[in-house]
């Protein structure tokens, strides 16, 4: 009794990942607030862990049909890595 949500997928693909690119995105404008510009390090690591998170959401099906995301229940371990350590 779904309703057409599903619990794995928001907390891991949309909650996760979503925080992760707009997480990175919002501390390289923070650097830019306090130092006025922004450095070459920063950039490349936001730019690096943007590309990555668009892979993610171009293979996220595939994701979501591998063995370990199909046979795992939705409970504690993975909505909490999911919630908390992926933003982190």
């Amino acid at each position: 009794w779904s309703l057409g949500w599903d619990l794995k997928q928001f907390t891991n693909c949309r909650w996760g990942m979503m925080f992760w690119a707009i997480g990175t995105l919002s501390f390289m404008m923070k650097q830019r607030e306090i130092h006025g510009v922004f450095y070459d390090s920063m950039f490349i690591s936001v730019f690096v862990q943007q590309v990555y998170v668009f892979k993610f959401f171009l293979w996220e099906t595939g994701y979501l049909n591998t063995m370990d995301i199909q046979h795992d229940r939705a409970g504690f371990y993975i909505c909490w890595g999911c919630l908390v350590w992926v933003p982190c």
